[in-house]
């Protein structure tokens, strides 16, 4: 990612040099970078929330740097948010909403239990999260954290055509989303449509769990913005 970032830059600075761009579109360019920047990273939030103290006259490591430069990206959020006008009030909040991916192994019915979650607990999320192989039916969100995932649920067995085995890699599926820190649920649909009311109330009920249990291991950054400027 760090890569690919600099060779984007770098590649534009050249085109500048050379004269390619005209000096209207550089100060635009440069314009727009001062107004927004989406800082877009696949390592789980986990990983950076907390820096490894660095003994006296050890240098940091490239990935130290790293996760150094996404903690301060947050804490420029949170500065951000702090100079905002207060949000609306609940009755004038957007509604939790669901984005579905695209995917070879779609399920009807995890999107129809997103759509379902969205409407009555309120509780957005992504269909289809991930590629084919590896792919989360239902990655529920959090309140206010868009780009956090703090549940995914698994619908019936793995429907990746490439594996050998289903039940096979369905089982090694999920040992390597559990090892990037997913919090999985197993829904089966024989025994979701046999009480849905139930099934609903379980899945909201360790979402609402596993949610307050985040919160007060990796507090949000503004919070801890908050305390250090007190």
């Amino acid at each position: 990612e760090r890569f690919g970032f600099e060779v984007a830059m770098a590649g534009r600075e050249r085109v500048a040099e050379r004269g390619l761009m005209k000096a209207e579109d550089r100060e635009r360019r440069d314009e727009c970078a001062r107004a927004e920047v989406h800082l877009v990273t696949s390592i789980p939030r986990y990983e950076y929330a907390t820096l490894p103290v660095l003994k006296p006259g050890q240098n940091p490591n490239g990935s130290w740097l790293l996760y150094a430069y996404l903690h301060y990206a947050e804490m420029l959020e949170a500065a951000h948010e702090e100079s905002q006008p207060p949000p609306p009030s609940s009755e004038h909040r957007e509604r939790a909403g669901v984005v579905v991916r695209e995917s070879a192994c779609g399920s009807i019915f995890a999107r129809a239990l997103a759509e379902r979650l969205a409407r009555g607990p309120a509780i957005s999320s992504e269909v289809q999260c991930g590629n084919d192989g590896f792919c989360v039916d239902v990655a529920l969100r959090p309140p206010g954290r868009a780009g956090d995932r703090v549940m995914g649920l698994l619908c019936d067995l793995a429907r990746f055509s490439s594996g050998v085995d289903a039940v096979d890699w369905d089982a090694f599926k999920t040992s390597i989303l559990e090892q990037q820190g997913w919090k999985l649920r197993r829904v089966w649909t024989p025994q979701f449509f046999l009480n849905p009311d139930q099934g609903l109330a379980l899945i909201v009920e360790q979402f609402l769990r596993i949610n307050e249990e985040e919160k007060r291991q990796f507090p949000p950054f503004g919070d801890q913005y908050r305390q250090a400027s007190s």
